[in-house]
């Protein structure tokens, strides 16, 4: 899972981060070359394959993109909300003021290079000279909507197609949902953690009923879903759930020594929890929360 995450990374110039979203995008502006976005493809197709689900955050209209839909405002919405919210504002506005002196938009769109230049590419020919009015301005949305979600990143999503129908095209593959595929490239986002503590195994003198073990489950039920998810993770290398849901994981709660004020610890190869018996339930909490706040540190892949 920790390779899934790095491969994403702006470093590698493949992919980047959208913060309100929290998904990776195509890089437009990426120098690497086809293949490079060919073999992600590949492993993704490849995952799915072997029924592997990886740490990988993509907007669903990727999914969709690979089974051929059409994507349009109500993805980019879900991606990147903040310029949907400025472009319905723009076709919503009835001043005071036309469209053309409030807004001062062409048919150009502003986009970062990998060295932090400004590049600036029309929208349709001559688009640099062709101001945003009320007349056009469902056109200039239905264009700049476009743009991010295909025609920028066309080249980059080809060749990452390419390489990811190569293992997993077919007939069956028309016969998912959008969400089927995400679910099946990176596991449920439903979280049920009852399954998890049922399915629970307990090794070094722990039992299902032993304190710690109790305080344990009592301390994660009482989390918020963000710490559930940076919780999993850090028991288990991904925040999500594979298919069939979290009782379908094979966890180790092992005891790891008398109480001391060690931070719990895991095996992420092995979903093993490293957990010291602790004294009190409110120390338990305390430096179970702060493992998992700093969970890329103390987690052992």
């Amino acid at each position: 899972p920790e390779r899934g995450e790095t491969v994403m990374q702006p470093d590698y110039d493949l992919f980047v981060y959208q913060e309100e979203s929290r998904t990776y995008w195509f890089n437009g502006q990426s120098l690497e070359s086809e293949a490079d976005f060919m073999l992600i493809g590949l492993v993704i197709g490849l995952a799915i394959y072997n029924s592997v689900i990886l740490d990988v955050h993509f907007p669903l209209c990727l999914y969709k993109k690979l089974l051929g839909q059409n994507v349009g405002m109500k993805d980019l919405e879900v991606m990147q909300p903040e310029i949907a919210r400025s472009l319905k504002k723009l076709l919503e506005w009835k001043g005071p003021g036309s469209v053309s002196d409030v807004f001062c938009f062409d048919f150009t769109i502003d986009q970062g290079s990998t060295f932090g230049e400004v590049k600036t590419f029309e929208l349709k020919p001559g688009g640099a000279s062709i101001p945003v009015t009320e007349e056009n301005r469902r056109e200039y949305v239905d264009l700049y909507v476009d743009f991010l979600l295909n025609e920028s990143i066309r080249t980059q999503f080809n060749a990452f197609k390419r390489g990811f129908l190569l293992l997993a095209d077919g007939p069956v593959l028309r016969l998912f949902r959008p969400q089927e595929l995400e679910v099946l490239v990176c596991g449920t986002p439903h979280l049920d953690f009852k399954a998890l503590e049922g399915n629970a195994k307990y090794e070094g003198n722990y039992q299902a009923d032993s304190k710690v073990v109790q305080w344990l489950w009592t301390v994660v039920n009482e989390m918020s879903l963000e710490d559930k998810r940076k919780f999993l993770k850090f028991f288990t290398g991904s925040d999500r759930a594979p298919i069939g849901g979290l009782g379908r994981l094979t966890t180790i709660v092992q005891r790891a020594g008398p109480d001391s004020d060690r931070l719990p610890t895991a095996h992420t190869c092995f979903n093993t929890l490293l957990l010291p018996e602790y004294g009190s339930r409110g120390k338990l909490r305390t430096l179970l929360h702060t493992a998992i706040q700093n969970a890329a540190g103390f987690g052992l892949e």
